[in-house]
């Protein structure tokens, strides 16, 4: 077992990285002893306090690497520059707030182009783009155009850019052509650092094996000294993925939709996709289909994401390092890795209570250098570090009515999906299902009233706007409403006369602030909201011909009916709920059994499909029965649907 090294130890150490005459290969073999050998609160003070030290050590030390490889390649001189990328890691981890400023801004960028270079193996660039986007996090609003830019090409098969240049690409940002004269100074071209070797595994899908990295590394927080950045930095790349990556991904994503004002047109019937074979098992002859859809895995890439943050994975009692199955991981690696986990697993049991912890679910079977080694931010647990993304990100999709629409319509998206994509469906359902059924609600399925909201204006009633303000120390007070009048349009006049119009208009600037960030739409609009959006399952039309799919349809529609079924006899539904719920089950029954008969060399698919019909029958019966008398009276029923 591996021990830890005594306090005497890393303060020797940290005495010889910072040491002038020491060669630069020995301080940084001496500042490893120290990342992995310190207390975990002992580690962002170190770098704030050295940072020059360290960043000198380190990018003489890259320097060195990257020559190396360039002249021999081997596989020792990759275990290096793995090592060396650990060490950048934490400088991009432990110093956010120094490089927001734009330090080492150049030296910084030029290493992620040489680690984004096309060029290089698919294992670096994947490193590449999870380091890109912890600096893109430090820097927030501080980055140039040209790292938007490059945020926008990092995931290959969408559309390039179009600019006053002409189209961009990863690969003409990373090295961009100018027209110099031959006198003036030319920038050395950047090259690819690990090209791909022989025995590399390749990647059928490209665009899914970025977009999965990018999704997954994009929650990665940093260390801040105010929490609050952690937010901040998420939402700036998420912001930025909805601009330049979702037009694509999602043609036809709906702004209109709104768990607040919902709309609940019934939804038409629709027409069976084009399904065709895509693989073919020729062992178990079992068959993969899919549609001519251009981005659908990237939109399923996306709908799985962003259920991961409320599905539950099941609980491994085990403390594991993800990612290190069936790779080759340097030595030096696994001993700090294995020294880590070995040193804070007391500590991570004491904090953690119970002990129960959950795993990250990886979208995809690669894995870096970083994934088989625990963060700095929670170096005792990788089940606490997903835990704190998780809320993370849970937090900033809570903070306002848009960003609550965006879950809703994305999983709206999920229903629309093609049947071959039932896995990705079924994920979406069990969520619904889980926050239909559960007790604690999520946020945006509580009550206003319950919160002191009110239903008419969505004001907190506590304290009303003026009380509000009043309640502001006089400079804090001055800097809110000049906050205000420069939302409204206005210069702030010291003469201004503060007449009832100008009272007015803050007021209700105030109010429409608060109204986004009221994010209690209560459970009845959610109630609607999914009754709609999951009718869009029964009401695609089934690829009887297609046994495999045909059951999979099957198997979702059961899914989903048995949600209205427990709706109908466990939850407390209002009157407005109630007819919804009956106007979708009359279409879907209406859907199933007017659709004309077709002659099937799969005879038995139409009965089986049938089986839904029958289902959605008797929960619409069961939903007649459950209403009493008075309920029946005060719900109209349509004569006929059409």
């Amino acid at each position: 077992m591996f021990s830890k090294k005594t306090h005497g130890d890393v303060k020797k150490s940290t005495q010889k990285v910072l040491d002038p005459k020491k060669d630069v290969l020995t301080r940084l073999k001496h500042l490893r002893v120290v990342i992995e050998n310190s207390e975990l609160n002992d580690l962002k003070p170190f770098f704030d306090q050295t940072y020059s030290h360290i960043y000198y050590v380190f990018f003489e030390n890259f320097v060195t690497i990257e020559a190396s490889l360039k002249q021999k390649g081997h596989k020792s001189q990759r275990e290096e520059l793995d090592s060396i990328l650990f060490i950048f890691e934490k400088i991009l981890q432990h110093l956010p707030e120094r490089i927001q400023t734009r330090w080492q801004f150049h030296s910084i960028g030029l290493i992620l182009k040489k680690l984004l270079h096309v060029g290089n193996s698919l294992k670096i660039r994947r490193e590449g783009v999870r380091l890109f986007l912890l600096w893109m996090q430090a820097l927030q609003h501080n980055c140039t155009e040209e790292q938007l830019l490059i945020y926008a090409c990092l995931i290959p098969g969408f559309p390039a850019l179009q600019s006053e240049h002409g189209p961009r690409t990863l690969d003409n940002l990373i090295n961009s052509p100018l027209h110099l004269q031959e006198t003036q100074v030319t920038p050395e071209e950047i090259t690819p650092l690990v090209p791909p070797q022989s025995g590399d595994k390749g990647q059928d899908d490209l665009t899914s094996y970025f977009l999965d990295a990018l999704l997954k590394y994009m929650a990665k927080g940093l260390e801040w000294k105010d929490k609050g950045n952690q937010e901040k930095g998420f939402a700036f790349l998420f912001a930025n993925f909805m601009k330049y990556y979702l037009p694509h991904i999602f043609p036809n994503f709906s702004r209109e939709t709104s768990l607040f004002n919902p709309i609940l047109d019934v939804p038409q019937l629709r027409s069976k996709p084009y399904y065709v074979i895509t693989k073919k098992d020729p062992e178990t002859n079992e068959v993969t289909y899919c549609t001519k859809d251009a981005f659908l895995s990237a939109r399923v890439s996306v709908i799985r994401w962003l259920v991961s943050f409320w599905f539950e994975p099941k609980t491994n009692p085990g403390l594991q390092i993800p990612g290190i199955e069936g790779e080759n991981v340097p030595k030096n690696i696994q001993r700090a890795a294995a020294g880590l986990v070995a040193r804070e697993e007391g500590s991570c049991r004491a904090e953690s209570g119970d002990g129960s912890t959950e795993l990250e679910q990886s979208h995809s079977n690669t894995s870096t250098l970083t994934e088989r080694e625990p963060s700095s931010s929670s170096l005792c647990s990788v089940d606490e570090e997903h835990l704190t993304d998780m809320e993370i990100v849970r937090k900033v999709f809570y903070s306002s009515r848009e960003n609550v629409n965006f879950i809703i319509e994305v999983f709206r998206q999920a229903f629309l999906l093609p049947i071959c994509e039932a896995a990705a469906m079924r994920r979406v359902v069990k969520v619904y299902q889980e926050w239909i059924q559960q007790e604690e609600k999520p946020v945006f399925m509580k009550e206003a009233e319950d919160l002191g909201y009110s239903p008419s204006t969505s004001v907190i009633n506590l304290v009303n706007s003026e009380e509000h303000r009043s309640s502001y120390p006089p400079e804090e007070k001055e800097q809110e409403e000049d906050k205000i009048t420069k939302v409204l349009g206005h210069v702030r006049n010291p003469s201004w006369t503060r007449n009832s119009s100008y009272q007015n208009a803050i007021n209700k600037t105030l109010e429409l602030e608060e109204e986004k960030r009221n994010v209690y739409a209560g459970v009845q609009a959610s109630l609607q909201v999914f009754i709609t959006n999951s009718a869009n399952i029964l009401l695609l039309e089934p690829a009887n011909e297609i046994g495999a799919l045909l059951d999979e349809h099957v198997d979702m529609c059961k899914r989903v009916l048995n949600i209205y079924r427990f709706m109908v006899v466990h939850t407390i539904m209002n009157k407005k709920t109630w007819e919804q719920l009956l106007l979708i089950l009359l279409r879907i029954t209406e859907s199933v059994m007017k659709r004309p008969q077709q002659t099937l060399p799969l005879s038995q698919g139409r009965k089986k499909f049938t089986v839904s019909g029958t289902t959605c029958y008797t929960t619409l019966s069961d939903s007649y029965s459950s209403l009493d008398q008075s309920k029946l009276g005060c719900v109209r029923f349509p004569g006929a649907m059409g």
